[in-house]
C-alpha cells in the first residue's frame, strides 16, 4: 500500500518523538530483561540504534554490537524465551542492516559480516547484498578520490 502524506515540523512524529523513543526504550528493556538481561540505560540506547539496523561510525561499536548480540542468542538459548531459530533470523537480519549500513568502513565491514557466525542466520535477497557491495566500493572509491 502507498500512502502520500506531506512531513511537516508540526507532525505527530516530529513533536513526540522524544516521547516515543522513552516509550521504545522502555519496552526494549523489559524484553532483554525477560531473557535475563539487566540492561543500563546506555546499553538500551545502544541495543535500540543496532535493533533499527543503524549505522555505526566505527569498528569498536561493530566489534560490541556483535558481542551484544550473541549475549542475546546466549541468554535466551539459557532461559528459553523466545524460539531459537526465529531469534537467530531477526538478529542475522538486524546484523546484515547493521554492516551493510555501515559500508564506510570499506571491506573491512564485509569481512567482518561473513566471518559472523549471524551471517548464515537470515539469507539477504540478492539485491540488498548488491546495495551492500555498492555502497561499500562507492564510499572507498570516495575515500581515495578525496583524500
Amino acid at each position: 500500500v502507498l500512502v502520500r502524506f506531506r512531513v511537516h515540523n508540526a507532525s505527530v512524529t516530529s513533536t513526540t518523538q522524544d516521547v516515543m523513543t522513552q516509550q521504545t526504550e522502555k519496552i526494549l528493556a523489559r524484553s532483554l530483561e525477560r531473557i535475563g538481561i539487566e540492561p543500563t540505560s546506555e546499553e538500551i540506547k545502544f541495543h535500540h540504534v543496532i535493533g533499527r539496523g543503524r549505522r555505526l561510525y566505527s569498528r569498536d561499536d561493530i566489534e560490541r554490537a556483535e558481542k551484544w548480540l550473541s549475549m542475546i542468542c546466549d541468554r535466551n538459548r539459557e532461559v528459553g524465551v523466545h524460539d531459537t531459530e526465529a531469534l537467530g533470523k531477526a538478529i542475522g537480519m538486524i546484523w546484515f542492516r547493521v554492516c551493510s549500513n555501515s559500508t564506510p568502513m570499506g571491506a573491512w565491514i564485509w569481512k567482518k559480516y561473513r566471518r559472523s557466525l549471524f551471517s548464515d542466520g537470515y539469507t539477504q535477497p540478492l539485491s540488498e547484498v548488491m546495495r551492500f557491495w555498492v555502497s561499500m566500493i562507492w564510499h572507498t572509491v570516495r575515500k581515495m578520490v578525496f583524500i
